[in-house]
């Protein structure tokens, strides 16, 4: 039975790559449904050194109308292949972006380069395949710093950062890094299913990406994005979805770790509608990389342009022992993603240098975002962000 479902999104995700549906926003954009749910709400235009242009929202707590300055501000950052409704898309009762926002705090919401709402870029069109030349490697060098350097100038105010799976891998490579701007407004890093060590996952489809011919395949069929959004927001995907939510419920727990007791499989058709949101190709690639090489570390462009690049053959380690900031991190038992021997890889790394607290929940990959209900973390969370 895994075996033909890492099969089915090996064949999925090479047909939807070119496919085309119809227009995500059918299904209501982040704009849509925090206005809908009387949210105020932001659209903000933040141009990256290297000259993407990224789209973040930002929200503070329903029935206000309009946005307060003065308050503190928490930076939400999604994973792989994600986008930030994934932190609004849960029933309101249980999603993380507008719990937070409705505890008082000035919530922004950001969108890597490359998903459906960060398509932009000061010279190059998306049609270009070198808009698409990047992996998470340059959106912890060239996202994050120009993220927090806006949000800062806008609110005046420090930045506590959740990041959730990539969302936590590119903060890591930042700080490993020692990037003088997030060092200087950064308050607190929290880390939902942190992400860096991957050579020990148990995910069907990421082990199938990382041992398929993708480089080859991709190259090709002259692909540079992977997973885009148009298909699971096609009317099939959606119909399908709904007619059978632990089909699409039972496929995020074989991708990612989930649970029918502690996630929403009952709002999966919805879930759907918002992922995947789309990423390059050579992102993928880096995944399938540290998978194979079981290291943290930059992308491998090859020997010739790794010595161009980097001035060696290899492509250097991230240096975790870097890190002087602490870290709060969240993990689920049921993670696929995120397996205790990697963990303890991560933990090794940052010990000695960082002070790291965590806590181990009955969760899986998605389950902090997609849960039924959030009372088993979310006072945690604000105790943490209390301190």
């Amino acid at each position: 039975m895994q075996q033909r479902l890492t099969l089915l999104f090996l064949l999925a995700f090479l047909a939807i790559s070119h496919a085309k549906f119809g227009d995500f926003f059918n299904f209501g954009t982040f704009v849509d449904i925090a206005k809908d749910l009387n949210y105020p709400v932001e659209i903000h235009k933040i141009t990256t050194q290297d000259g993407y242009i990224l789209t973040f929202f930002r929200i503070q707590a329903k029935g206000q109308t309009s946005l307060k300055s003065g308050l503190p501000v928490i930076y939400l950052q999604h994973g792989f292949i994600d986008s930030s409704d994934t932190w609004i898309v849960n029933e309101e009762s249980a999603a993380p972006g507008f719990r937070l926002a409705n505890q008082g705090y000035d919530v922004w919401l950001g969108n890597s380069r490359g998903n459906k709402y960060s398509m932009e870029h000061v010279t190059l069109k998306n049609s270009n395949a070198k808009f698409w030349e990047f992996s998470w490697q340059h959106m912890a060098e060239f996202d994050l710093p120009a993220a927090f350097e806006y949000i800062h100038q806008h609110t005046n105010q420090q930045i506590t950062y959740i990041g959730h799976s990539q969302g936590t891998t590119i903060m890591f490579a930042a700080l490993s890094e020692q990037n003088p701007v997030i060092q200087k407004y950064l308050k607190k890093y929290i880390a939902f299913n942190p992400v860096a060590y991957v050579s020990k996952i148990t995910s069907g489809p990421m082990l199938l990406m990382a041992n398929s011919p993708l480089e080859t395949v991709m190259k090709t069929f002259h692909i540079n994005q992977f997973m885009p959004s148009e298909f699971l927001t096609s009317s099939f995907g959606s119909h399908f979805c709904k007619m059978f939510s632990n089909v699409c419920g039972d496929f995020l727990k074989l991708a990612c770790g989930a649970d029918p007791e502690l996630d929403n499989y009952a709002r999966s058709s919805f879930f759907m509608k918002h992922i995947p949101s789309g990423t390059s190709a050579q992102d993928a690639i880096h995944w399938k990389q540290l998978v194979k090489t079981a290291r943290f570390t930059k992308f491998d462009f090859g020997g010739p342009e790794n010595v161009k690049r980097y001035g060696r053959p290899t492509p250097p380690d991230y240096n975790l022992g870097n890190i002087k900031v602490p870290v709060y991190m969240f993990l689920g038992k049921y993670d696929t993603l995120v397996n205790d021997i990697d963990l303890q890889s991560l933990l090794r790394d940052l010990s000695g240098s960082v002070s790291v607290k965590y806590q181990i929940y009955s969760a899986g990959h998605m389950t902090f975002l997609w849960s039924k209900n959030d009372s088993f973390y979310f006072n945690d969370l604000l105790n943490i962000l209390k301190k």
